[in-house]
């Protein structure tokens, strides 16, 4: 059964809003029809297969009920995925059929023979982990690894990796091409239900291609917090999870998805992304994207816990800098009697959320604290000033000299810079900076 394999782990591709001559599915039997294209394209190639994924769809019903978190609104989904599949949903229905012996020798990607479809899955992966940027012997979960590609690049790295997989072939698979390249990689065969069994908490949780498959991603989410340590990170990666799928979140309609659905029974839902902010930000977390350029479906979502999301910048950080100050050997900023910046940085990747910047203060030698400043947050090339106050230095405690000031990100922004400009009579130093996530 070739055809199963090709798509279990292959990047997840959203062809319908591209072509110009799509063919709209208004029935089973037609859906059918194009089924049996496909089957007689993959007998071709596994290009010739990818080909036609582009060619059909269906339409999407936009009229759901209106809270994406009620019981009426998932029903609705899951009786659509009933209808296309032809039986209601199960776990089982996840089934993956192939021949592990072969596999362990040539997996996915490389059986397919193509080289389209093995660079973009390299690709992926190496953009995936550069963006974990994991510090060394940290541990992983990772859920869905399928064929364990991803898995074994991890354990090579000497990271400690357990993984979590749904069909026991591939945890055949895994721990067999975990022995022949000598690695240690802990398999568990079971479902996303795990993350609630009370597992050791991790550095990070990685969903490669897999999360869509989770057919209830809110208790999968809500567990995500108790599994992971108290800095800990969870990946998101080319997922389908995007700007423009038309409702918050439910059953994809595009070509490849509805061939996945209706020859395989798996499930393949779709997020959009506001919904899948909002719902993190209402559990504890922020999310930061991390974009491949040239391979949109290869984006990188890194969730971090806001408890956790706090940046310190010393005034002697090469990325705190100043205008008008001078850097002293006791690593502060000392102003210096001119008008202008004493301070300006970090530039900071921030996804959209609330933030307070916080930047503690030093009397100068002399004892003296004076002036008044102007304490701003600003992105966009410093052009974008979201929030600005006005602050009178003699007004401020001298026993604990913090300025304080509370700002807004309504989008992710990768150039946030806070800056405190003084006048000719300012006497102050400046120790630290601290940005934290509300």
């Amino acid at each position: 059964m070739k055809t199963l394999q090709v798509l279990k782990q292959a990047p997840i591709k959203n062809h319908q809003a591209d072509c110009q001559h799509v063919r709209v599915i208004k029935s089973l039997a037609d859906l059918d029809q194009m089924l049996d294209e496909l089957d007689a394209a993959a007998a071709i190639s596994d290009d010739a297969l990818r080909a036609l994924f582009g060619r059909f769809r269906m339409e999407f019903d936009t009229q759901v009920p209106a809270d994406p978190y009620s019981s009426a609104y998932r029903d609705q989904q899951f009786d659509l995925y009933q209808k296309i599949a032809g039986k209601a949903y199960a776990v089982d229905n996840e089934a993956s059929i192939f021949n592990v012996e072969n596999a362990v020798t040539r997996p996915f990607p490389y059986y397919t023979g193509s080289c389209a479809t093995v660079g973009a899955h390299l690709l992926a992966m190496g953009h995936l982990i550069r963006s974990m940027n994991l510090s060394p012997g940290s541990s992983i979960i990772e859920f869905g690894p399928g064929w364990g590609n991803t898995t074994l690049m991890l354990a090579m790295m000497g990271f400690a990796v357990t993984a979590v997989d749904i069909e026991p072939r591939f945890c055949e698979l895994i721990t067999r091409r975990a022995a022949q390249n000598g690695l240690t990689v802990n398999v568990i065969n079971a479902d996303f239900s795990q993350l609630a069994t009370g597992v050791e908490p991790v550095d990070a949780i990685l969903f490669f291609e897999c999360f869509h498959h989770c057919s209830d991603h809110l208790a999968l989410l809500k567990n995500l917090h108790q599994a992971t340590k108290s800095d800990g990170r969870v990946f998101f990666a080319a997922e389908p999870i995007t700007p423009d799928f038309p409702i918050p979140w439910g059953l994809r309609l595009d070509g490849e998805s509805l061939w996945a659905i209706r020859r395989h029974g798996w499930l393949e839902l779709g997020f959009n992304e506001r919904y899948f902010t909002q719902t993190l930000d209402a559990l504890g977390w922020m999310l930061h994207k991390h974009n491949l350029a040239e391979q949109p479906w290869a984006r990188v979502l890194e969730a971090r816990k806001k408890a956790a999301s706090t940046w310190r910048f010393p005034a002697s950080d090469p990325r705190i800098q100043t205008q008008t100050g001078q850097k002293m050997p006791n690593k502060t900023i000392v102003a210096t009697g001119v008008a202008g910046f004493l301070m300006y940085g970090p530039y900071l990747n921030l996804p959209a959320g609330r933030y307070v910047a916080k930047t503690r203060l030093g009397i100068t030698a002399d004892g003296v604290l004076r002036g008044s400043c102007r304490y701003e947050a600003a992105y966009n090339g410093g052009q974008t000033i979201p929030t600005m106050m006005t602050i009178d230095l003699d007004q401020i405690d001298r026993q604990a000299p913090v300025i304080a000031l509370d700002f807004t990100l309504p989008e992710e922004q990768h150039d946030l810079e806070i800056r405190l400009w003084c006048n000719q009579s300012t006497a102050l130093a400046i120790i630290e900076l601290e940005i934290v996530c509300l």
